[in-house]
């Protein structure tokens, strides 16, 4: 099929083998590619009650159809495995320059298994596997092991994943780095990888996609950047990245803060991206994603002072609220700090700065003694304990090696689980969303198949006015509207799929196709493919990998009992525009799960699987 390379590179780490395989057609049709195909290689291949860490893991990186094609954001890879912090389905994507030499390199796929006897860097290049001594690198952080496999293979063109210091031991919120910058943060991914010895992966090459038909696909790249450019939604993105978020929701009770608590608080304003810039915080660098006219990923320094930080990635809105205003920290060079050793030693920002602020409020309550915590004093906004805390997840010792297990793992170890201030839904510590300012957020953290996600399905958006016409959702509605919100977070969660299985970018794809307009991406597929793909069979594409992964996490034992939020999330706020806001979460599920096809246990009835063609795995449910 034109459009892919029709290739799987399949690694075996154990025996230092690999081989080739064919990109079977059928799966094209039914999953697209990134995130689909990932997760059904995943379902068919990793048996039920698979440790994580064992050698019967798999980590599966998968390029999307558009990626390395030119076409607007089209740079986005998905690696999927199951997660050693939640147990469960896991797929964490990112941008970069990796997806799109992985299809460079030959392959739309690869499937990393088995476990190295030592520390090893996979090296993919001109259609040779090399396993290449990686034990020097071993212990260096992820911009040193860059600097030196760029130093040592000397080859242009070259893309990375590195881990760090904290994947290579495990922890459990461990992420991975791609190229310079971009990360696959969420669930454990880095850990999974540190697992099987494996420091990093590099890939490049010279071979091209084939497009069906050039001309026709060059003029729907073109109406696509013009879609980008003049997008009113899109343009502080280009200037500022996602920091000028704070600015925008903090009054809406949207920016966690003093771990998800407050419902405003005047001082994070200090951490939006208008005042950064007005302090010459950010810096201009190469854009770090291929094919992006967005270019949201920025650069900042601190040149001097406690918080002393050479050039390197700003911290993303996420971040700013993670470790910023949920710690009570209004101090911006020490989140830039904050963020750049998160960065080196390979640590999730969002799970490491909810699992901080749950120890400050613990240690607040009396809940946790500074003795407990090895003399540590996690006083709200100390910046030093913050930093203290980093490197010690970072490297593992002290409280840190309990911290870098995650917030439930924390919670349980000190009897706290039943508070409701450790914030999590399934093991994953919640974005920095509040489904108190946002219901629609409420039933997608609930029911996200990795566990509390914002990326899983953006239906923000829906909660912000803008219809899902062809996914269902023909209304309009507010942040506070009880109404249709399980139905928005159905259409958000397939819409996501369907993005990530295309390998776009969201804020690229949010301009190209706001939800309503997926016809664009279907007559930009038929061109680079030469099928013909209409929009209802895009939606059943998304709507059958969001029943896989449900699929999958039901095998492993994780059931609607599942599906609920820690109750700190449903206790309305005393301040700001969401005082006294709740969702009506209970009637969100119903309603989500009726729209789904599924039972009122959570379970995909016979009759839905039979219509996406999934009635192959009804015996794995009961």
């Amino acid at each position: 099929m034109k459009g892919y390379m029709g290739k799987i590179l399949r690694v075996n780490l154990s025996r230092q083998l690999s081989c080739e395989e064919t990109l079977d057609p059928q799966i094209i049709k039914q999953y697209l590619g990134g995130v689909g195909i990932a997760t059904k290689i995943l379902y068919d291949e990793v048996p039920r009650n698979t440790d994580p860490f064992s050698e019967e893991n798999k980590l599966i990186f998968a390029s999307g159809v558009f990626t390395g094609t030119g076409y607007p954001g089209g740079a986005r890879f998905n690696v999927v495995t199951k997660s050693p912090l939640t147990g469960i389905w896991l797929g964490s994507s990112a941008a970069g320059y990796f997806g799109t030499r992985l299809r460079a390199a030959g392959y739309d796929a690869l499937i990393i298994e088995g476990s190295s006897n030592k520390p090893v860097l996979l090296d993919i290049h001109d259609e040779k596997v090399d396993f290449v001594d990686a034990s020097a690198l071993w212990g260096l952080d992820t911009f040193e092991s860059k600097e030196q496999i760029e130093k040592k293979l000397g080859r242009k063109n070259l893309s990375t994943v590195l881990i760090g210091p904290a994947g290579e031991k495990r922890a459990r919120t461990a992420a991975m780095m791609v190229d310079m910058g971009r990360f696959t943060g969420r669930g454990g991914a880095g850990a999974v990888m540190g697992s099987k010895n494996l420091k990093g992966i590099t890939v490049s090459g010279i071979k091209k996609i084939e497009v069906a038909r050039s001309k026709e696909f060059k003029e729907r790249i073109r109406e696509g950047v013009s879609a980008i450019n003049t997008s009113i939604a899109v343009f502080p993105y280009k200037l500022m990245g996602t920091t000028l978020a704070i600015s925008r929701e903090f009054e809406s009770g949207d920016v966690p803060t003093k771990n998800f608590q407050l419902g405003m608080w005047e001082k994070s304003k200090d951490l939006d991206g208008m005042k950064m810039a007005a302090k010459s915080y950010f810096k201009e660098m190469p854009p770090t994603c291929f094919a992006c006219p967005v270019r949201c990923s920025k650069f900042t320094e601190v040149p001097d002072g406690p918080f002393k930080v050479d050039v390197g990635p700003a911290p993303q809105y996420e971040t700013l609220a993670a470790l910023g205003s949920n710690c009570l920290n209004n101090n911006v060079e020490s989140v830039i700090k904050s963020n750049d050793l998160c960065s080196r030693y390979g640590i999730d920002t969002i799970s490491t700065g909810v699992t901080i602020s749950f120890i400050m409020e613990a240690y607040e309550r009396g809940d946790i003694t500074s003795e407990q915590l090895g003399g540590i004093k996690p006083t709200w906004g100390n910046t030093d304990v913050i930093i203290d805390l980093i490197r010690m997840i970072g490297e593992r010792r002290g409280i840190g090696e309990l911290l870098g297990e995650g917030v439930k793992r924390t919670a349980e170890k000190f009897g706290l689980s039943d508070k409701g201030y450790a914030i999590h839904v399934k093991g994953m510590e919640a974005p920095m969303h509040d489904p108190r300012s946002l219901f629609s957020f409420g039933v997608n953290f609930a029911t996200s198949p990795r566990g509390a996600c914002h990326l899983r399905g953006p239906s923000m958006l829906f909660d912000q006015g803008i219809a899902m016409i062809d996914a269902g959702v023909p209304n309009r509605s507010t942040r506070f509207n009880q109404k249709e919100k399980g139905l928005a977070a159905k259409a958000a969660q397939d819409a996501s799929n369907i993005i990530e299985s295309l390998g776009l970018c969201v804020f690229c794809a949010m301009s190209v196709a706001m939800f309503g307009m997926f016809s664009k991406m279907a007559e930009a597929l038929e061109p680079l493919t030469g099928e013909h793909v209409t929009v209802k069979e895009i939606w059943e594409i998304g709507e059958r990998i969001s029943n896989l992964q449900r699929a999958f996490n039901l095998r492993e034992g994780v059931t609607a009992e599942a599906d609920h939020l820690p109750s700190r999330l449903l206790e309305p706020f005393n301040e700001g525009l969401a005082k006294g806001q709740v969702p009506d979460v209970g009637v969100h599920i119903k309603e989500y799960y009726q729209a789904r096809g599924w039972d009122p246990k959570g379970v995909p009835t016979e009759k839905t699987l039979t219509r996406l063609g999934l009635d192959w795995i009804t015996p794995n449910l009961h």
